[in-house]
């Protein structure tokens, strides 16, 4: 239930700063690997995935501009489990030259998760049967740190790595965590 408050939050959120906002900053489109972050496994070091975003606000301050993103993306997995984001950062940045700004973005969001191979469920009888998979629903927890190269007003490079805590997995394991790293362009709409 809580996953589904959540995601009413942030579509909440975000159609009101829409509404509020004239025109929209930018959008932003990246590409990234997903990898989980357990010491001491295997569970596959690369995931591939996307992402694609709207900044809804923007300040314009020059000691430490700030910004409002929601995004939709996803990654796939043939280890463990592949899943659907949409997610909602507030992005500070902290400018180190007039190109150059490193963002620090904290965030919540929403995983739905499917897993790779088909579940089975136990019958009646004793017996096996493939069941549907629906996936399932998870809050995430985002700290994201990142760099922002400014060559022009309407386009800037970005990488961003990032660090994304997924609640509830499993009764023993409560938390996964995983980490991202993206590599994308922002540009001016």
């Amino acid at each position: 239930m809580k996953p589904r408050i959540l995601l009413t939050f942030l579509l909440l959120t975000s159609l009101g700063l829409v509404a509020n906002a004239q025109l929209p900053g930018r959008i932003f489109v990246s590409v990234q690997t997903q990898a989980l972050a357990i010491p001491f496994t295997t569970l596959g070091p690369v995931h591939p995935g996307g992402e694609i975003g709207l900044e809804l606000w923007t300040s314009e301050s020059a000691r430490l501009p700030k910004t409002v993103r929601v995004s939709a993306g996803g990654f796939y997995s043939n280890t463990l489990l592949s899943g659907f984001t949409l997610r909602g950062v507030y992005g500070i940045g902290v400018p180190i030259t007039d190109d150059i700004v490193v963002d620090l973005e904290p965030g919540l969001g929403y995983l739905h998760s499917y897993f790779p191979a088909p579940i089975y469920a136990r019958e009646a009888d004793g017996t096996f049967a493939p069941k549907t998979q629906l996936g399932r629903p998870h809050l995430t927890v985002d700290a994201g740190l990142g760099m922002e190269f400014f060559h022009s007003r309407n386009f800037s490079p970005y990488i961003n790595y990032r660090v994304s805590l997924q609640t509830p997995f499993i009764s023993v394991l409560p938390v996964l965590p995983h980490t991202f790293l993206a590599v994308g362009v922002r540009a001016r709409i």
